[in-house]
């Protein structure tokens, strides 16, 4: 009997009692609104965004957002768990799939060769009784790229950081292609439909410093490009007049070779059987374009006014030589404008500014269209020099004189500005005053009455002036 009361009130006391929702004040983080929600999550950690991930399932979808903004794959095998993952579930049980803004790919996806990957198959979550040569093509990695591409669907940001001469992509990853073929694409396929399925920033870096030619092909699959990133790159003649099915700017028409012509025109596309495949006043849709130690060829000079006709921002980085600093002027819409100083052939800036630059110098502020100059990288502030006007026609071997006859060039710009870098190295022997506790105003005083506004940064903070 005693046992079959106790067995009552064990049943008694295991009954569940119904737990209450958890109320959080006004002012605690799970309250806030999912936009403030996410800009505060932009700015934490991965350590920090994956703990809050498992305290409530909201913080959780929010964090998601921030965590599969921007994905970077370092190995084929990073890329082939990526393809899983995707595959395992449909896109509607994905919500994070969208938030993927960037993605970044530190591997040659132009190595058809397949890889030996020392992981069983089992681990990847395919079946351990797959046959050899389907495993073989998982190893692909241009296969394993393509797959991927299929899923990201909001993707604005691509960076190809190991571009191989090998790399080639086929005209069926093309955007043309995939309008054309009315199977990833509807019949009623606009302009507007695809400005928004293009990929706006495209970078490309070669692989191990190579200095591969920018070809066609490697820009037909990503649309209408905003902005183009070279590193490591060459600009010849080929790169500018062969324009297969991309699109021109100016006309809205696929630049396409006769031989492929379609046969029904799709809406917001008119055909032109004319329109052959190299068309020399081609303009391309880019607007921001950044060459990075990458060589302009001089047979490509008269080129570059018809290809980046629509290109306002240009920032050259790591300048191997002066011809391609000379190429700024071929740009015919430049409003922002960014050299960096610290480039090879500015090594004796100050001392070769009289033979070198000086001219230079004078026809680029001459040049209406430009309104701002940005100068990175620069270390010529280091020796707190007060420029002076030249004494005569053959006081030019002064740094003060070269420091002012630069200022009075920059004088004609709207808005310059002067990102300092401090020195590396400082030993008991040498002794750089602060940035901060210089005098500017008198460093600046070629300036003054010119209406130009120069802005200077450094580690300690900036200073504006205005001319």
């Amino acid at each position: 009997m005693k046992k079959l009361q106790l067995m009552g009130l064990k049943k008694k006391f295991s009954k569940k009692v119904p737990k209450e929702p958890v109320v959080y004040p006004e002012i605690h983080l799970v309250s806030l609104p999912d936009e403030i929600l996410t800009l505060i999550f932009k700015n934490l950690d991965k350590k920090t965004l994956c703990a809050l991930s498992q305290i409530n399932k909201r913080l959780q979808a929010v964090s998601q957002k921030t965590l599969y903004r921007a994905i970077r794959v370092s190995s084929t095998l990073k890329l082939l768990q990526l393809c899983r993952t995707l595959d395992r579930n449909s896109v509607e049980q994905k919500p994070w799939l969208y938030a993927i803004d960037s993605l970044q790919l530190d591997i040659d996806i132009g190595n058809s060769a397949n890889e030996f990957i020392s992981v069983s198959i089992g681990k990847l979550g395919y079946s351990s009784s797959i046959k050899s040569t389907n495993y073989k093509d998982l190893l692909n990695t241009f296969n394993l790229y393509k797959n991927l591409m299929t899923h990201l669907l909001s993707l604005n940001s691509i960076s190809l950081t190991q571009v191989s001469p090998r790399l080639n992509f086929p005209i069926e990853c093309s955007l043309y292609y995939k309008v054309n073929d009315r199977i990833e694409c509807p019949k009623n396929y606009t302009y507007d439909d695809l400005r928004r399925d293009s990929i706006k920033t495209v970078r490309l870096e070669s692989q191990d410093g190579i200095s591969i030619p920018l070809r066609s092909h490697l820009l037909w699959s990503f649309g209408l490009i905003k902005e183009l990133i070279l590193r490591n790159m060459n600009i010849d003649e080929e790169s500018l007049v062969d324009t297969r099915y991309l699109v021109d700017a100016s006309s809205g028409n696929w630049i396409i070779d006769p031989i492929n012509q379609i046969t029904q025109p799709i809406t917001g596309f008119p055909t032109i059987d004319t329109i052959p495949k190299h068309k020399k006043s081609y303009h391309s849709p880019i607007e921001k374009l950044t060459l990075n130690a990458t060589t302009v060829s001089s047979s490509a000079l008269h080129f570059l006014r018809n290809y980046f006709h629509n290109v306002t921002e240009l920032c050259l980085l790591n300048i191997k030589n002066l011809h391609d600093l000379a190429s700024i002027t071929y740009f015919p819409n430049i409003k922002a404008l960014t050299i960096d100083l610290d480039s090879k052939i500015f090594w004796n800036f100050l001392n070769d500014f009289p033979v070198q630059f000086d001219s230079f110098f004078s026809v680029l502020c001459s040049l209406h269209k430009i309104q701002t100059i940005t100068f990175v990288n620069v270390k010529f502030f280091n020796l707190s020099l007060i420029p002076r006007e030249p004494v005569n026609e053959l006081d030019y071997n002064s740094y003060k004189v070269s420091i002012y006859r630069l200022f009075t060039h920059l004088g004609r710009i709207e808005n310059v500005s002067f990102i300092l870098t401090t020195p590396k190295r400082i030993t008991a022997n040498t002794r750089y005053p602060l940035f901060m506790n210089r005098d500017w105003l008198s460093i600046l005083w070629p300036f003054v009455d010119t209406g130009c506004k120069v802005s200077i940064k450094y580690d300690e903070g900036s200073y504006e002036f205005q001319g």
